[in-house]
């Protein structure tokens, strides 16, 4: 976890105004007058809330207030004004915050007294205006449901699944943007057709409550634009994932999906100084991250720093680390790649936009075999170009393998 920024008291809170003492960790400034920070505040007095139950809770997640998009259209409708008094320098600067918000309800879960450590920061948005924001119920704010799921390949979580359905419903956007429904309690059986679609885990080894996606009778994953993850036993509560009208930000891409899926090699030939790899690669217009000359032989160089040294080209370049003093094998690949690729190309499958695409689109694409990525490069020597045994390739590459940038 990220160390803490700020250490927080509230001093005051009163209908719609509270006051919050705040200590630096270090020698930056303690309070920023931004709405974007004292809604990252608020959000931490939630989550540190006994029961992590109040209307501003049922209202903001921590999904929320840490997205930009959101905080961009929505940080105005719940704070009305924020300033800075009592600034105090020093080692550990601190300062007093005011902030003011839109509804009393929205600070029913702060008290005189309460305290906590800090991870709130600015995002630097520009907040555009926004109607008071009243709790419950729908207001201008709202959106409609939409497009409220995304199809995520099991493929985007790696080594993390190895089981469940290829294709899995996420949700899309944050936790606020969605309801429950057929509600289970303590569940011993789950039913089948639950398995693949987006469910809210409350569960006793996670601490907590996940929106994600049912891999099994006891596994569910987790996907958003911070990350992914995989759960399995203690579940406590499993509810079905239904939209809402909600306030929505950013919304989960194939664009950051896709992030998380390596590209996957699949075969290998060569012929005088010519080398082509082939890699399986998501569909959604990707490229493999290799922009020079120094990528390619990166790459091509599995092993030469090791004992096992399989190719002429790994033994010239244990070779060349050794002549050059060199330790580090991407300082060594930086200065002698000429020496070793004379030119090098990628050859890419047609491929779709998947987020410009409809959701039935996008299954058939998902489901259908993945376009291929060739990587063809000419060596500036026949012997540099010599390939391991088919059968060990695949192997060392899986230790290597290339990330797939958008």
């Amino acid at each position: 976890m990220s160390s803490k920024i700020s250490d927080v008291t509230v001093t005051a809170c009163q209908g719609t105004a509270v006051s919050l003492r705040i200590v630096s960790a270090d020698d930056q400034d303690a309070a920023i007058a931004r709405e974007d920070f004292a809604l990252m505040l608020l959000e931490e007095a939630a989550d540190n809330h006994p029961d992590r139950d109040s209307p501003f809770a049922r209202e903001v997640s921590f999904e929320d207030v840490s997205d930009e998009e959101w905080q961009q259209r929505f940080a105005r409708g719940f704070v009305k004004a924020v300033r800075v008094t009592e600034r105090e320098a020093g080692r550990f600067p601190s300062a007093v915050l005011h902030i003011e918000v839109t509804h009393p309800a929205w600070l029913d879960h702060v008290h005189e007294g309460d305290a906590w450590e800090s991870y709130a920061f600015e995002t630097g948005v520009e907040f555009a205006d926004c109607a008071p924001i009243l709790p419950g119920g729908k207001d201008a704010a709202m959106d409609d449901p939409g497009d409220s799921f995304i199809l995520v390949p099991r493929a985007a979580w790696g080594d993390m699944l190895h089981t469940g359905p290829a294709l899995l419903e996420i949700p899309a956007y944050s936790p606020s943007a969605y309801t429950t429904r057929d509600t289970i309690h303590r569940p011993k059986n789950i039913p089948a057709d639950w398995i693949g679609r987006a469910v809210r885990v409350t569960s006793a080894v996670h601490g907590g409550t996940e929106d994600g996606s049912l891999v099994d009778e006891g596994t569910w994953a987790r996907m958003d634009a911070h990350g992914c993850l995989s759960v399995g036993g203690g579940i406590e509560s499993i509810a079905r994932l239904v939209p809402n009208a909600g306030r929505r930000g950013g919304k989960l891409t194939y664009a950051r999906v896709f992030d998380y899926v390596k590209a996957e090699f699949v075969g290998a030939r060569q012929s005088g100084r010519e080398i082509e790899l082939s890699f399986r690669i998501p569909p959604d217009r990707r490229e493999l991250d290799l922009h020079a000359s120094c990528h390619v032989l990166d790459l091509l160089a599995w092993g030469w720093d090791e004992d096992d040294e399989r190719t002429e080209l790994a033994k010239a370049l244990a070779a060349d680390a050794e002549r050059l003093g060199i330790d580090a094998p991407w300082d060594l690949m930086e200065q002698v790649a000429d020496a070793y690729i004379a030119h090098y190309t990628i050859i890419y499958e047609p491929a779709e936009d998947l987020d410009d695409l409809p959701a039935h689109e996008v299954r058939t694409i998902l489901a259908a075999e993945w376009p291929t990525a060739t990587l063809a490069v000419t060596m500036t020597d026949e012997k540099w170009a010599a390939l391991p045994e088919d059968d060990e390739w695949p192997e060392a590459l899986g230790t290597r393998a290339i990330a797939a940038q958008p």
